[in-house]
């Protein structure tokens, strides 16, 4: 029979390994976790990340819900969802455009929700969603490096305190999910229809679609994509989140003149969040959606579904 204090000692030096091997495991998951972080922001940077959906003409049951600025409002979140009856209707999908997550109480419950439906559910990035990850890169919660895109944006002056405060609240899922998915324009196929929505955050410019391939190209730079609210019509390359003169106008208005002069049969929506100020603002090829429900405001969804009498999907705004 082993001695009692060697057995313990032995039990103990097993525990001690146990725990040694599962913090290298970590180690290895989190240095994963922080390469491909790494990866995917420089890569966005250089490039926007641009994600095309088909939805054939078989699958034309399919609904899907954009959703605006949600800003960590889980109940809000729950509260929309159940006036969807999305728990139920298993065809719906879930679009959010951006900003998900910050500002609100419930970040973190947010983002959870999200993982446990991630088959349902798609999402854009938003300016805040990226401020939190390059927040966790310069605390070294992923990796302290500053990255520069061919831009030359600074990008380590883009997040708050608050940001780098959420940054540490979020745990390895929360990251993979949102590197594993990031993009920040989505575009939809509705092949049956031949709709074409496109989801963003702040905005996105005819410059940015092929009209004779169908698609979005995207030449506009991620920060322009993350932020616009105004565009220099003199030089489209030029976007702010302000007027600076009388020749900036509100991107949208660019879609307008465009559309409304080309010859094309194809129904183009965008939909887009992250102008509270503006608010909901509901125009023939675009669909403002945040309604600054994080200060008081509604929490909007535009939902489409098929009508098979028009062969087109109608869309019905969803409010909370």
């Amino acid at each position: 029979m082993i001695p009692r204090r060697i057995a313990v000692l032995i039990l103990s030096l097993a525990i001690i390994l146990v725990f040694f091997c599962s913090f290298l495991i970590d180690m290895s998951e989190n240095n994963d976790n922080v390469n491909t972080g790494v990866r995917v922001l420089k890569s966005m940077l250089d490039s926007p990340t641009l994600r095309a959906l088909s939805v054939p003409e078989e699958h034309h049951d399919r609904q899907l819900v954009f959703i605006g600025d949600v800003h960590g409002m889980y109940d809000k979140l729950l509260e929309l969802v159940d006036k969807l009856n999305f728990e139920t209707t298993p065809e719906m999908e879930l679009v959010f455009l951006g900003d998900f997550i910050t500002k609100g109480p419930d970040s973190t419950k947010v983002l959870d929700w999200m993982i446990k439906h991630e088959g349902r559910v798609h999402f854009v990035l938003g300016n805040n969603e990226f401020s939190v990850i390059m927040g966790a890169l310069d605390m070294g919660l992923l990796e302290s490096k500053m990255l520069n895109n061919e831009q030359g944006h600074d990008v380590t002056g883009t997040f708050k305190k608050s940001h780098a405060e959420l940054a540490q609240q979020l745990n390895p899922s929360h990251y993979t999910y949102l590197f594993k998915n990031a993009a920040v324009v989505l575009e939809f196929d509705m092949e049956k229809t031949r709709q074409r929505f496109i989801a963003v955050h702040a905005g996105i410019l005819p410059q940015d679609y092929d009209f004779e391939r169908r698609h979005v190209i995207l030449k506009s730079d991620v920060f322009s994509i993350l932020n616009m609210k105004f565009v220099n019509e003199e030089n489209s390359m030029e976007t702010s989140r302000e007027k600076q003169t009388k020749h900036w106008k509100r991107w949208y208005k660019l879609w307008e003149k465009e559309l409304d002069n080309h010859h094309t049969k194809e129904q183009i929506t965008i939909l887009y969040g992250h102008d509270a100020k503006k608010g909901l603002n509901l125009r023939k090829y675009t669909k403002g959606l945040d309604s600054a429900c994080v200060k008081g405001g509604k929490l909007s969804a535009m939902h489409y579904m098929y009508d098979p009498h028009s062969n087109s999907y109608k869309e019905t705004l969803v409010e909370v």
